[in-house]
Parts: C-alpha cells; structure tokens; sequence
C-alpha cells in the first residue's frame, strides 16, 4: 500500500513525506488518536523511500499525551512512561527501518519544549539509535520558542536554542534560522554547528536522487495519479477500516427489495472527507457516502438527502427538512465520519445500528455503501477505546492493574459504585472491538501463562453467514 502511496506523490514532485505520524503507545492513544496512523515503520524502508519518498516520523514525542487533552499543551512525562510509552515506536522508525527524518512535536515535554530539546534530539536520537537523518521541525516549531513557549526571547535565541538542541531545518521559511550569521559572527555558533545541519539535508537530497533528476515528468502525472488500481486500492482500505460497533437484531447488512425508502442526513452525508492536511475538499476527487448509497440501492429504492446543518457552526435552518426526511424512511443508521472517538453512549442506547468509517478517503462513500448493503462484509477493528463519557478520559487496554479501579462495581444513581460513582469504569467499546455480519465460534482455547504470547496450538475456528 505505501509502494503505491509512494508513486503518485514522486510523479507529481514530492520528495519528503511529513505526515508519516508514528503510534507512541501500543496499539492505541490516551490523549490525542486523531489522525494517527497504525503504521508499520518497517514500510519506509520496504516500501516508500527506496527511491520514492524520504519519510518523516511525527511527533516526537509525548504528543499524544497533552494536559487536559489540549492540542499543544504541555506533556507531563517522566523518563521511564516516555521510554516504555512513548518512544518505542519511534525507536522502531529509526533503527529497524531507517526512516530519513524526524519532525519534533510542539509541545513541552516534562518542562522543556520539544524543539529545544537536546535530550530527545540529541541524547536519545543521535547518540543512543544512532540516526543519521534530517530533524525537520514542524511548521513554525522555531518560531513557537520565542511567541508560544517563552522560552526565547527573539528569533535569534529560539535559532539558538533550536540549533544547539539538534534541529537541522527550520519550516515554512528561515526566520529564526535567517540569524545563523549573526549568531556565528557573534561566536555563539560555530561553523561546525551549521556544516553539521548543512551536510544531513544534503545526504537526504542526494539519497532521493534530487541533483540527478531534479524536475519531474509532467507527462508521468496523468499516468501516475489516480490510477484503476489506486481507486480500487483505496476502496478495499477504507472497508477494511470501517467498524460496525452495533447491529441490533440484524439490521445490518440492508436490502435494497424490503425497504421502500430511506433518507441520509448529515453534513458528511454529501462531501467526501479525505481528512485534515488534505490539498483538496472537492466532491470531484472522490465519492460521497451519498453518492455511494445512490450507486448500490439502484434506482428502485428512494432516496432522501438533507445536509441538516453544517459540520461546524450554530445553524438549525436545515432541522426541519432532515427530521421531515427522517420521518419518512424505514429505519435509522448512525454512520460516523470523524477523525478521534466520540462519547456516543446515548446513540449507542437508543440507535439499533452504528458504523464508525473514520475519515473513509475518496472511495470512502462507496466503502461505506458496500458494507450497509452487505457486498463487503464488515471487519474492521478499534485501533482505539472509544470513552463512556468525556470524564472516562483517558481509556486504553495497556492500563496498570489498579487502573480500572479497585471494586470494579460498576455505579449507577440507584446504587453508587466505589471507583466511578455514577458509571463503569470500562470503556463503551473496547480496543480490537468490531462487529461482523458472520458469526464466530472458537473451541479448545489454550494459554500458557509462561509464555508471552502463548498458543500453542491455534484454535478451531467456526464460522456462519455470508
């Protein structure tokens, strides 16, 4: 999948991939899982470099875990959660697959930003894993030391402190960086300091090839670019991705010869979400879940659209034709389209079937229409808990043994509970949660508690439906 990835964006001239974000904790995230991708680091030395991107690991580190879960805030973490947790995916990226680069996060991690921190940029990256590429901060990292973290008090000094801490680039411009000359005309640098950053981008430039082949083909792009085989690429990893997390009496996968008419509703009902970062939000570079319904159901089947209101904002004009829409179709589904878990413990009570399809791409809305009308069957799994309520946070399966409370009684109004008075402290679905349309039964499970993954001998596997 990253060989593919790697193609259209090398025709198209990108030669650095920022957005290969790295997993800090072990199969999910307790602070900030948007946009975060389960990668496996060893693509960049399998797939993507190799001739095609110059991959960049992002972020490092402790992002994930920001004070009261605000983007950019402070990361309170001690040296031994930031070395179990944290930084051994990072670890990973650089050592067993050679990543070319590694873009600091912004935050602060225990005191000291991540842009100015020679522990982690130096100590941690270059003298213990040993890394020959490219720091390349994040966009206006630098420049945050001097207007954001206050730990500098003008360009020059956050240049200083980035410099000395181990950054190589600075991003979207030099503006700290453009005062190296007067640092070093000052003795606060040495030309030693520069040649260092100077010498790593120019490995990396000719690594890709950049001084023999400079420019790029426009003549490859057309061939390159949204190929038959991209799209059908793109469909079957966005219906692996979704995740049927409810389907009360079987509603699910629909018949197009029962229903007589059905109504989607939403404001990601009629737009295709490529997710955040994306060059584009155009309808023409993708299809809609709309779109994807009205390709499935046929022409037979009525269908209702109503946008209902906006993804952002306060506007309700649009309330009455989507419950006018509503009142008229057969059933409800709820079909989540969203870049982190939400607290959906009231739809998971009162909706008989739920959908999580993450941000689904361009051939989202055909993935999507694919799994409700029973052509792909459903088999996706949560890469993360999703909370109860905003005060479960943060829930993830790694937790200590004393992390789910002591009496695990769960609470409720007419009988308080002793770790969480009014509520479980489980989450209202798990990690590695995920539906299906066929049913499972495993027989003769063994473990053997010495070993760390332990089976022995796999089960017997018994399966039922379509």
């Amino acid at each position: 999948m990253d060989q593919t990835k790697g193609e259209p964006a090398r025709a198209q001239g990108l030669v650095a991939r920022a957005n290969q974000r790295t997993p800090e904790k072990e199969g999910e995230y307790p602070g900030l899982p948007r946009d975060h991708l389960q990668v496996d680091p060893t693509v960049t030395r399998h797939g993507l470099p190799a001739g095609k991107l110059a991959c960049t690991a992002k972020h490092f580190a402790g992002y994930s875990a920001p004070v009261a879960g605000i983007n950019l805030a402070p990361s309170s973490i001690g040296e031994r959660e930031m070395r179990d947790t944290h930084l051994p995916r990072f670890r990973m990226a650089v050592r067993d697959a050679g990543i070319y680069a590694v873009m600091p996060s912004y935050n602060e991690v225990d005191g000291v930003p991540a842009h100015a921190n020679r522990w982690l940029l130096h100590q941690i990256l270059r003298e213990e894993w040993q890394f020959e590429g490219v720091v390349f901060s994040d966009y206006a990292g630098i420049m945050m030391l001097d207007h954001f973290h206050h730990t500098a008090s003008s360009a020059k000094e956050a240049a200083l402190q980035a410099l000395q801490a181990g950054v190589d680039v600075e991003a979207p411009f030099p503006w700290g960086y453009a005062q190296l000359k007067e640092l070093l005309d000052e003795g606060r640098v040495t030309e030693a300091m520069i040649d260092r950053a100077v010498s790593r981008i120019l490995r990396i430039k000719f690594m890709m090839g950049l001084f023999e082949k400079p420019y790029i083909d426009p003549a490859r792009v057309r061939e390159a670019v949204r190929t038959p085989e991209h799209l059908k690429l793109a469909r079957e990893v966005a219906e692996e991705s979704i995740v049927l997390l409810k389907n009360e009496g079987g509603l699910l996968p629909l018949d197009p010869k029962r229903l007589k008419s059905i109504a989607v509703i939403g404001p990601n009902a009629h737009q295709v979400q490529f997710g955040d970062y994306s060059p584009t939000r155009s309808n023409q570079h993708g299809v809609t879940v709309l779109q994807g319904i009205r390709e499935v159901a046929g022409k037979e089947l009525q269908i209702r659209y109503a946008k209902g209101c906006d993804i952002t904002g306060n506007d309700r004009s649009g309330f009455d034709e989507a419950i006018l829409a509503a009142s008229q179709s057969d059933l409800v589904i709820l079909v989540m389209v969203h870049g982190r878990p939400y607290a959906i413990a009231w739809e998971k009570a009162h909706l008989p079937a739920i959908l999580e399809t993450w941000y689904p791409g361009e051939e989202g809305g055909r993935a999507v229409a694919n799994i409700l009308f029973g052509i792909t069957n459903p088999s996706g799994r949560l890469s993360m808990s999703i909370p109860q309520s905003v005060g479960h946070v943060p829930v993830y399966y790694s937790h200590k043994p004393s992390g789910r409370g002591y009496y695990r009684d769960p609470g409720s109004p007419e009988k308080p509970g002793h770790d969480y008075v009014f509520a479980s402290t489980e989450p209202l679905f798990s990690f590695g949660y995920g539906l299906s349309y066929t049913t499972f039964r495993y027989d003769d499970l063994q473990v053997e508690r010495d070993r760390y993954r332990g089976f022995p001998a796999p089960p017997h596997q018994r399966g039922r439906g379509g």
